[in-house]
């Protein structure tokens, strides 16, 4: 049975002489020597070492005058087929645009550029993607629809210079779903995007990442995040409240719980104090069943946790700690009144004014106890240090 791989190369075109397979073979393995008498005083072996050398450059010459004959086919054959694209019109739909470049990202490439102009026109890319919309000086502008394939997203909405710009809706496969402002296409500007699995977002973008304030729901714990987002993360201040009640207010740092918060537990409890990437981490204050504690913990561990006497005042080493306590009150204290200056009334009213009472109590005998122990050491009061830092 004969090598396979000769038949191929015997098919893959012929040089002058035999085959390419032969010709390689050529190059490998030198002919066989002639028995001529030796001339010129050369040796037999010198002789069959220049017709060796003469067959070769025989063979290189066929080659390259091979290739050469190849190229100029394909350049004569190139032509043609631009002639006869030129004095034929489009096919099919006079309104497709077979020469509009796609938009970014679609993969496409349009077979020729033609600048075109008008609105309503549909081009069918080689991809199987549809676009049907507007276009100015050959490029996709003003509203258009785009269905990609073989994803199967569509976008709906503004188009500049090939790019989804201005209001649009970008409806992907998967069942998510962007409704709001693109530029340069990219999201940017206020927009929503809703999540197949129930979640949604809405906001602030910045070159498709969330970025500013925003809201963002997350369907299957009940959780909901208010605040600031950079990079797509929770950055800066933003409020964390959890569907089991508990509830977050104070810095982010790239997602997670940072620097000083306070957590205010679904039982009651509060702790406000400083956080490190997601745990409490050093000094704070935490009101446990009624009672008050100067705490302390290392990696979310805690460490250290000092009553504090009705009678007595906060160490000075938890100042911070306790003036975060002290507005994290007054925060909720202003809440609540503005909450019951809306009215509305119901059935929680009587607790919470209940609640209110108390929390103005404690607050005003901390503040008193606060101030005391600073007009003990020299100091001013809390509206002074609030003022001065």
């Amino acid at each position: 049975m004969s090598d396979p791989r000769v038949q191929n190369a015997q098919h893959d075109g012929q040089v002058p002489g035999g085959s390419k397979m032969q010709a390689v073979n050529a190059f490998n393995n030198p002919p066989p020597k002639k028995h001529a008498a030796p001339q010129d005083g050369k040796s037999q072996e010198e002789l069959d070492e220049e017709e060796w050398q003469r067959e070769k450059e025989r063979l290189s010459q066929r080659l390259r005058e091979k290739r050469e004959r190849e190229l100029r086919e394909r350049e004569q054959q190139g032509q043609q087929g631009q002639q006869g694209s030129a004095n034929k019109p489009p096919a099919g739909d006079p309104n497709k645009a077979p020469g509009v470049a796609p938009p970014s990202g679609t993969g496409d490439a349009p077979k020729k550029k033609k600048l075109l102009n008008g609105t309503n026109i549909e081009y069918r890319y080689p991809s199987g993607s549809v676009y049907v919309g507007g276009f100015k000086d050959g490029k996709l502008h003003g509203f258009g629809k785009y269905k990609y394939h073989p994803s199967g997203d569509r976008y709906e909405g503004e188009w500049v210079a090939d790019m989804k710009h201005g209001q649009g809706m970008y409806q992907y496969d998967c069942g998510d779903r962007y409704t709001g402002e693109w530029r340069a296409g990219k999201k940017h500007g206020k927009g929503t995007y809703a999540f197949a699995s129930g979640d949604e977002y809405t906001g602030n973008w910045k070159e498709d990442k969330i970025h500013g304030h925003g809201v963002f729901d997350i369907a299957r714990n009940g959780n909901r995040y208010e605040g600031n987002w950079a990079e797509s993360y929770r950055q800066g201040y933003g409020v964390l409240k959890c569907g089991n009640g508990d509830v977050y207010m104070g810095n982010w740092t790239k997602g997670k719980e940072d620097k000083e918060g306070v957590l205010t537990y679904a039982n009651g409890n509060i702790y406000a104090g400083d956080w490190k990437m997601g745990q409490m981490d050093g000094k704070g204050i935490l009101m446990e069943d009624g009672q008050k504690y100067t705490v302390e913990h290392i990696s979310g561990y805690l460490i250290a946790k000092v009553p504090v006497e009705a009678d007595g005042a906060v160490d000075p080493d938890w100042n911070k700690a306790n003036k975060l306590y002290m507005q994290h009150i007054e925060r909720l204290e202003a809440e609540r009144n503005g909450g019951a200056a809306g009215g509305g009334g119901g059935g929680g009213g009587g607790a919470d004014a209940e609640e209110l009472t108390k929390l103005k109590l404690e607050r005003d005998m901390w503040e008193k106890k606060y101030n005391d122990l600073l007009a003990q050491k020299g100091g001013g009061t809390t509206t002074d240090v609030a003022d001065g830092g």
